[in-house]
């Protein structure tokens, strides 16, 4: 399990700024997501539960690519990644 960093949209540009476990909200609503070993994804609110304090659930399995070949398969649980 790996602790995830909640993230938001930079002040100036509105860009979210992703390093490897982070997430935010952009300000279309979307969630992007990026699993620590794999390239980001974007993630339909309607699948996200906001728990506080930057906490949130994804509410199905994950599975991102690192472009090099490996895909990163598990679940974003309050804020905390569990690789499958």
């Amino acid at each position: 399990m790996t602790a995830g960093r909640r993230v938001y949209p930079d002040d100036r540009t509105r860009e979210l700024l992703l390093r490897a476990g982070d997430y935010g909200r952009a300000d279309d609503g979307m969630w992007h997501i990026k699993p620590p070993t794999a390239n980001a994804i974007l993630v339909h609110p309607e699948h996200v539960q906001e728990l506080g304090e930057g906490l949130i659930t994804v509410t199905f399995t994950i599975a991102a690519s690192d472009g090099a070949g490996k895909c990163w398969t598990g679940n974003l649980v309050q804020g905390h990644w569990i690789e499958r």
